[in-house]
């Protein structure tokens, strides 16, 4: 059960730091182009379009990235011995807060 959970997460974080690594070498083969010296130079609308294609990208990364996540978790709860660790669930009350007063 143990290995499960290791896997699990270990592709969940591996996933995470993938797509983030795939947005910043994204983003450095954009800076290295000649594209910062035209927007300077464009017009108002262009630079517009810059900062919301920018915007746009990185709301389709991390959509992508929440989408693996979720599939990490439904992979998680699929397994029969597994069980998503539970919020609500709270540790038992030390002995001396179940002690009454006389």
């Amino acid at each position: 059960m143990l290995l499960h959970n290791l896997w699990i997460s270990t592709a969940m974080v591996g996933g995470t730091v993938f797509l983030h690594f795939v947005g910043l070498a994204a983003l450095i083969a954009v800076l290295n182009t000649n594209l910062p010296r035209r927007m300077r130079a464009g017009t108002g609308i262009q630079k517009g379009l810059t900062i919301l294609f920018t915007v746009f990208g990185l709301v389709i990364m991390h959509t992508l990235e929440i989408g693996h996540m979720l599939a990490c978790i439904s992979a998680w709860a699929s397994f029969p011995t597994l069980r998503p660790p539970s919020i609500s669930r709270r540790p038992p009350s030390p002995r001396w807060a179940m002690a009454t007063s006389p």
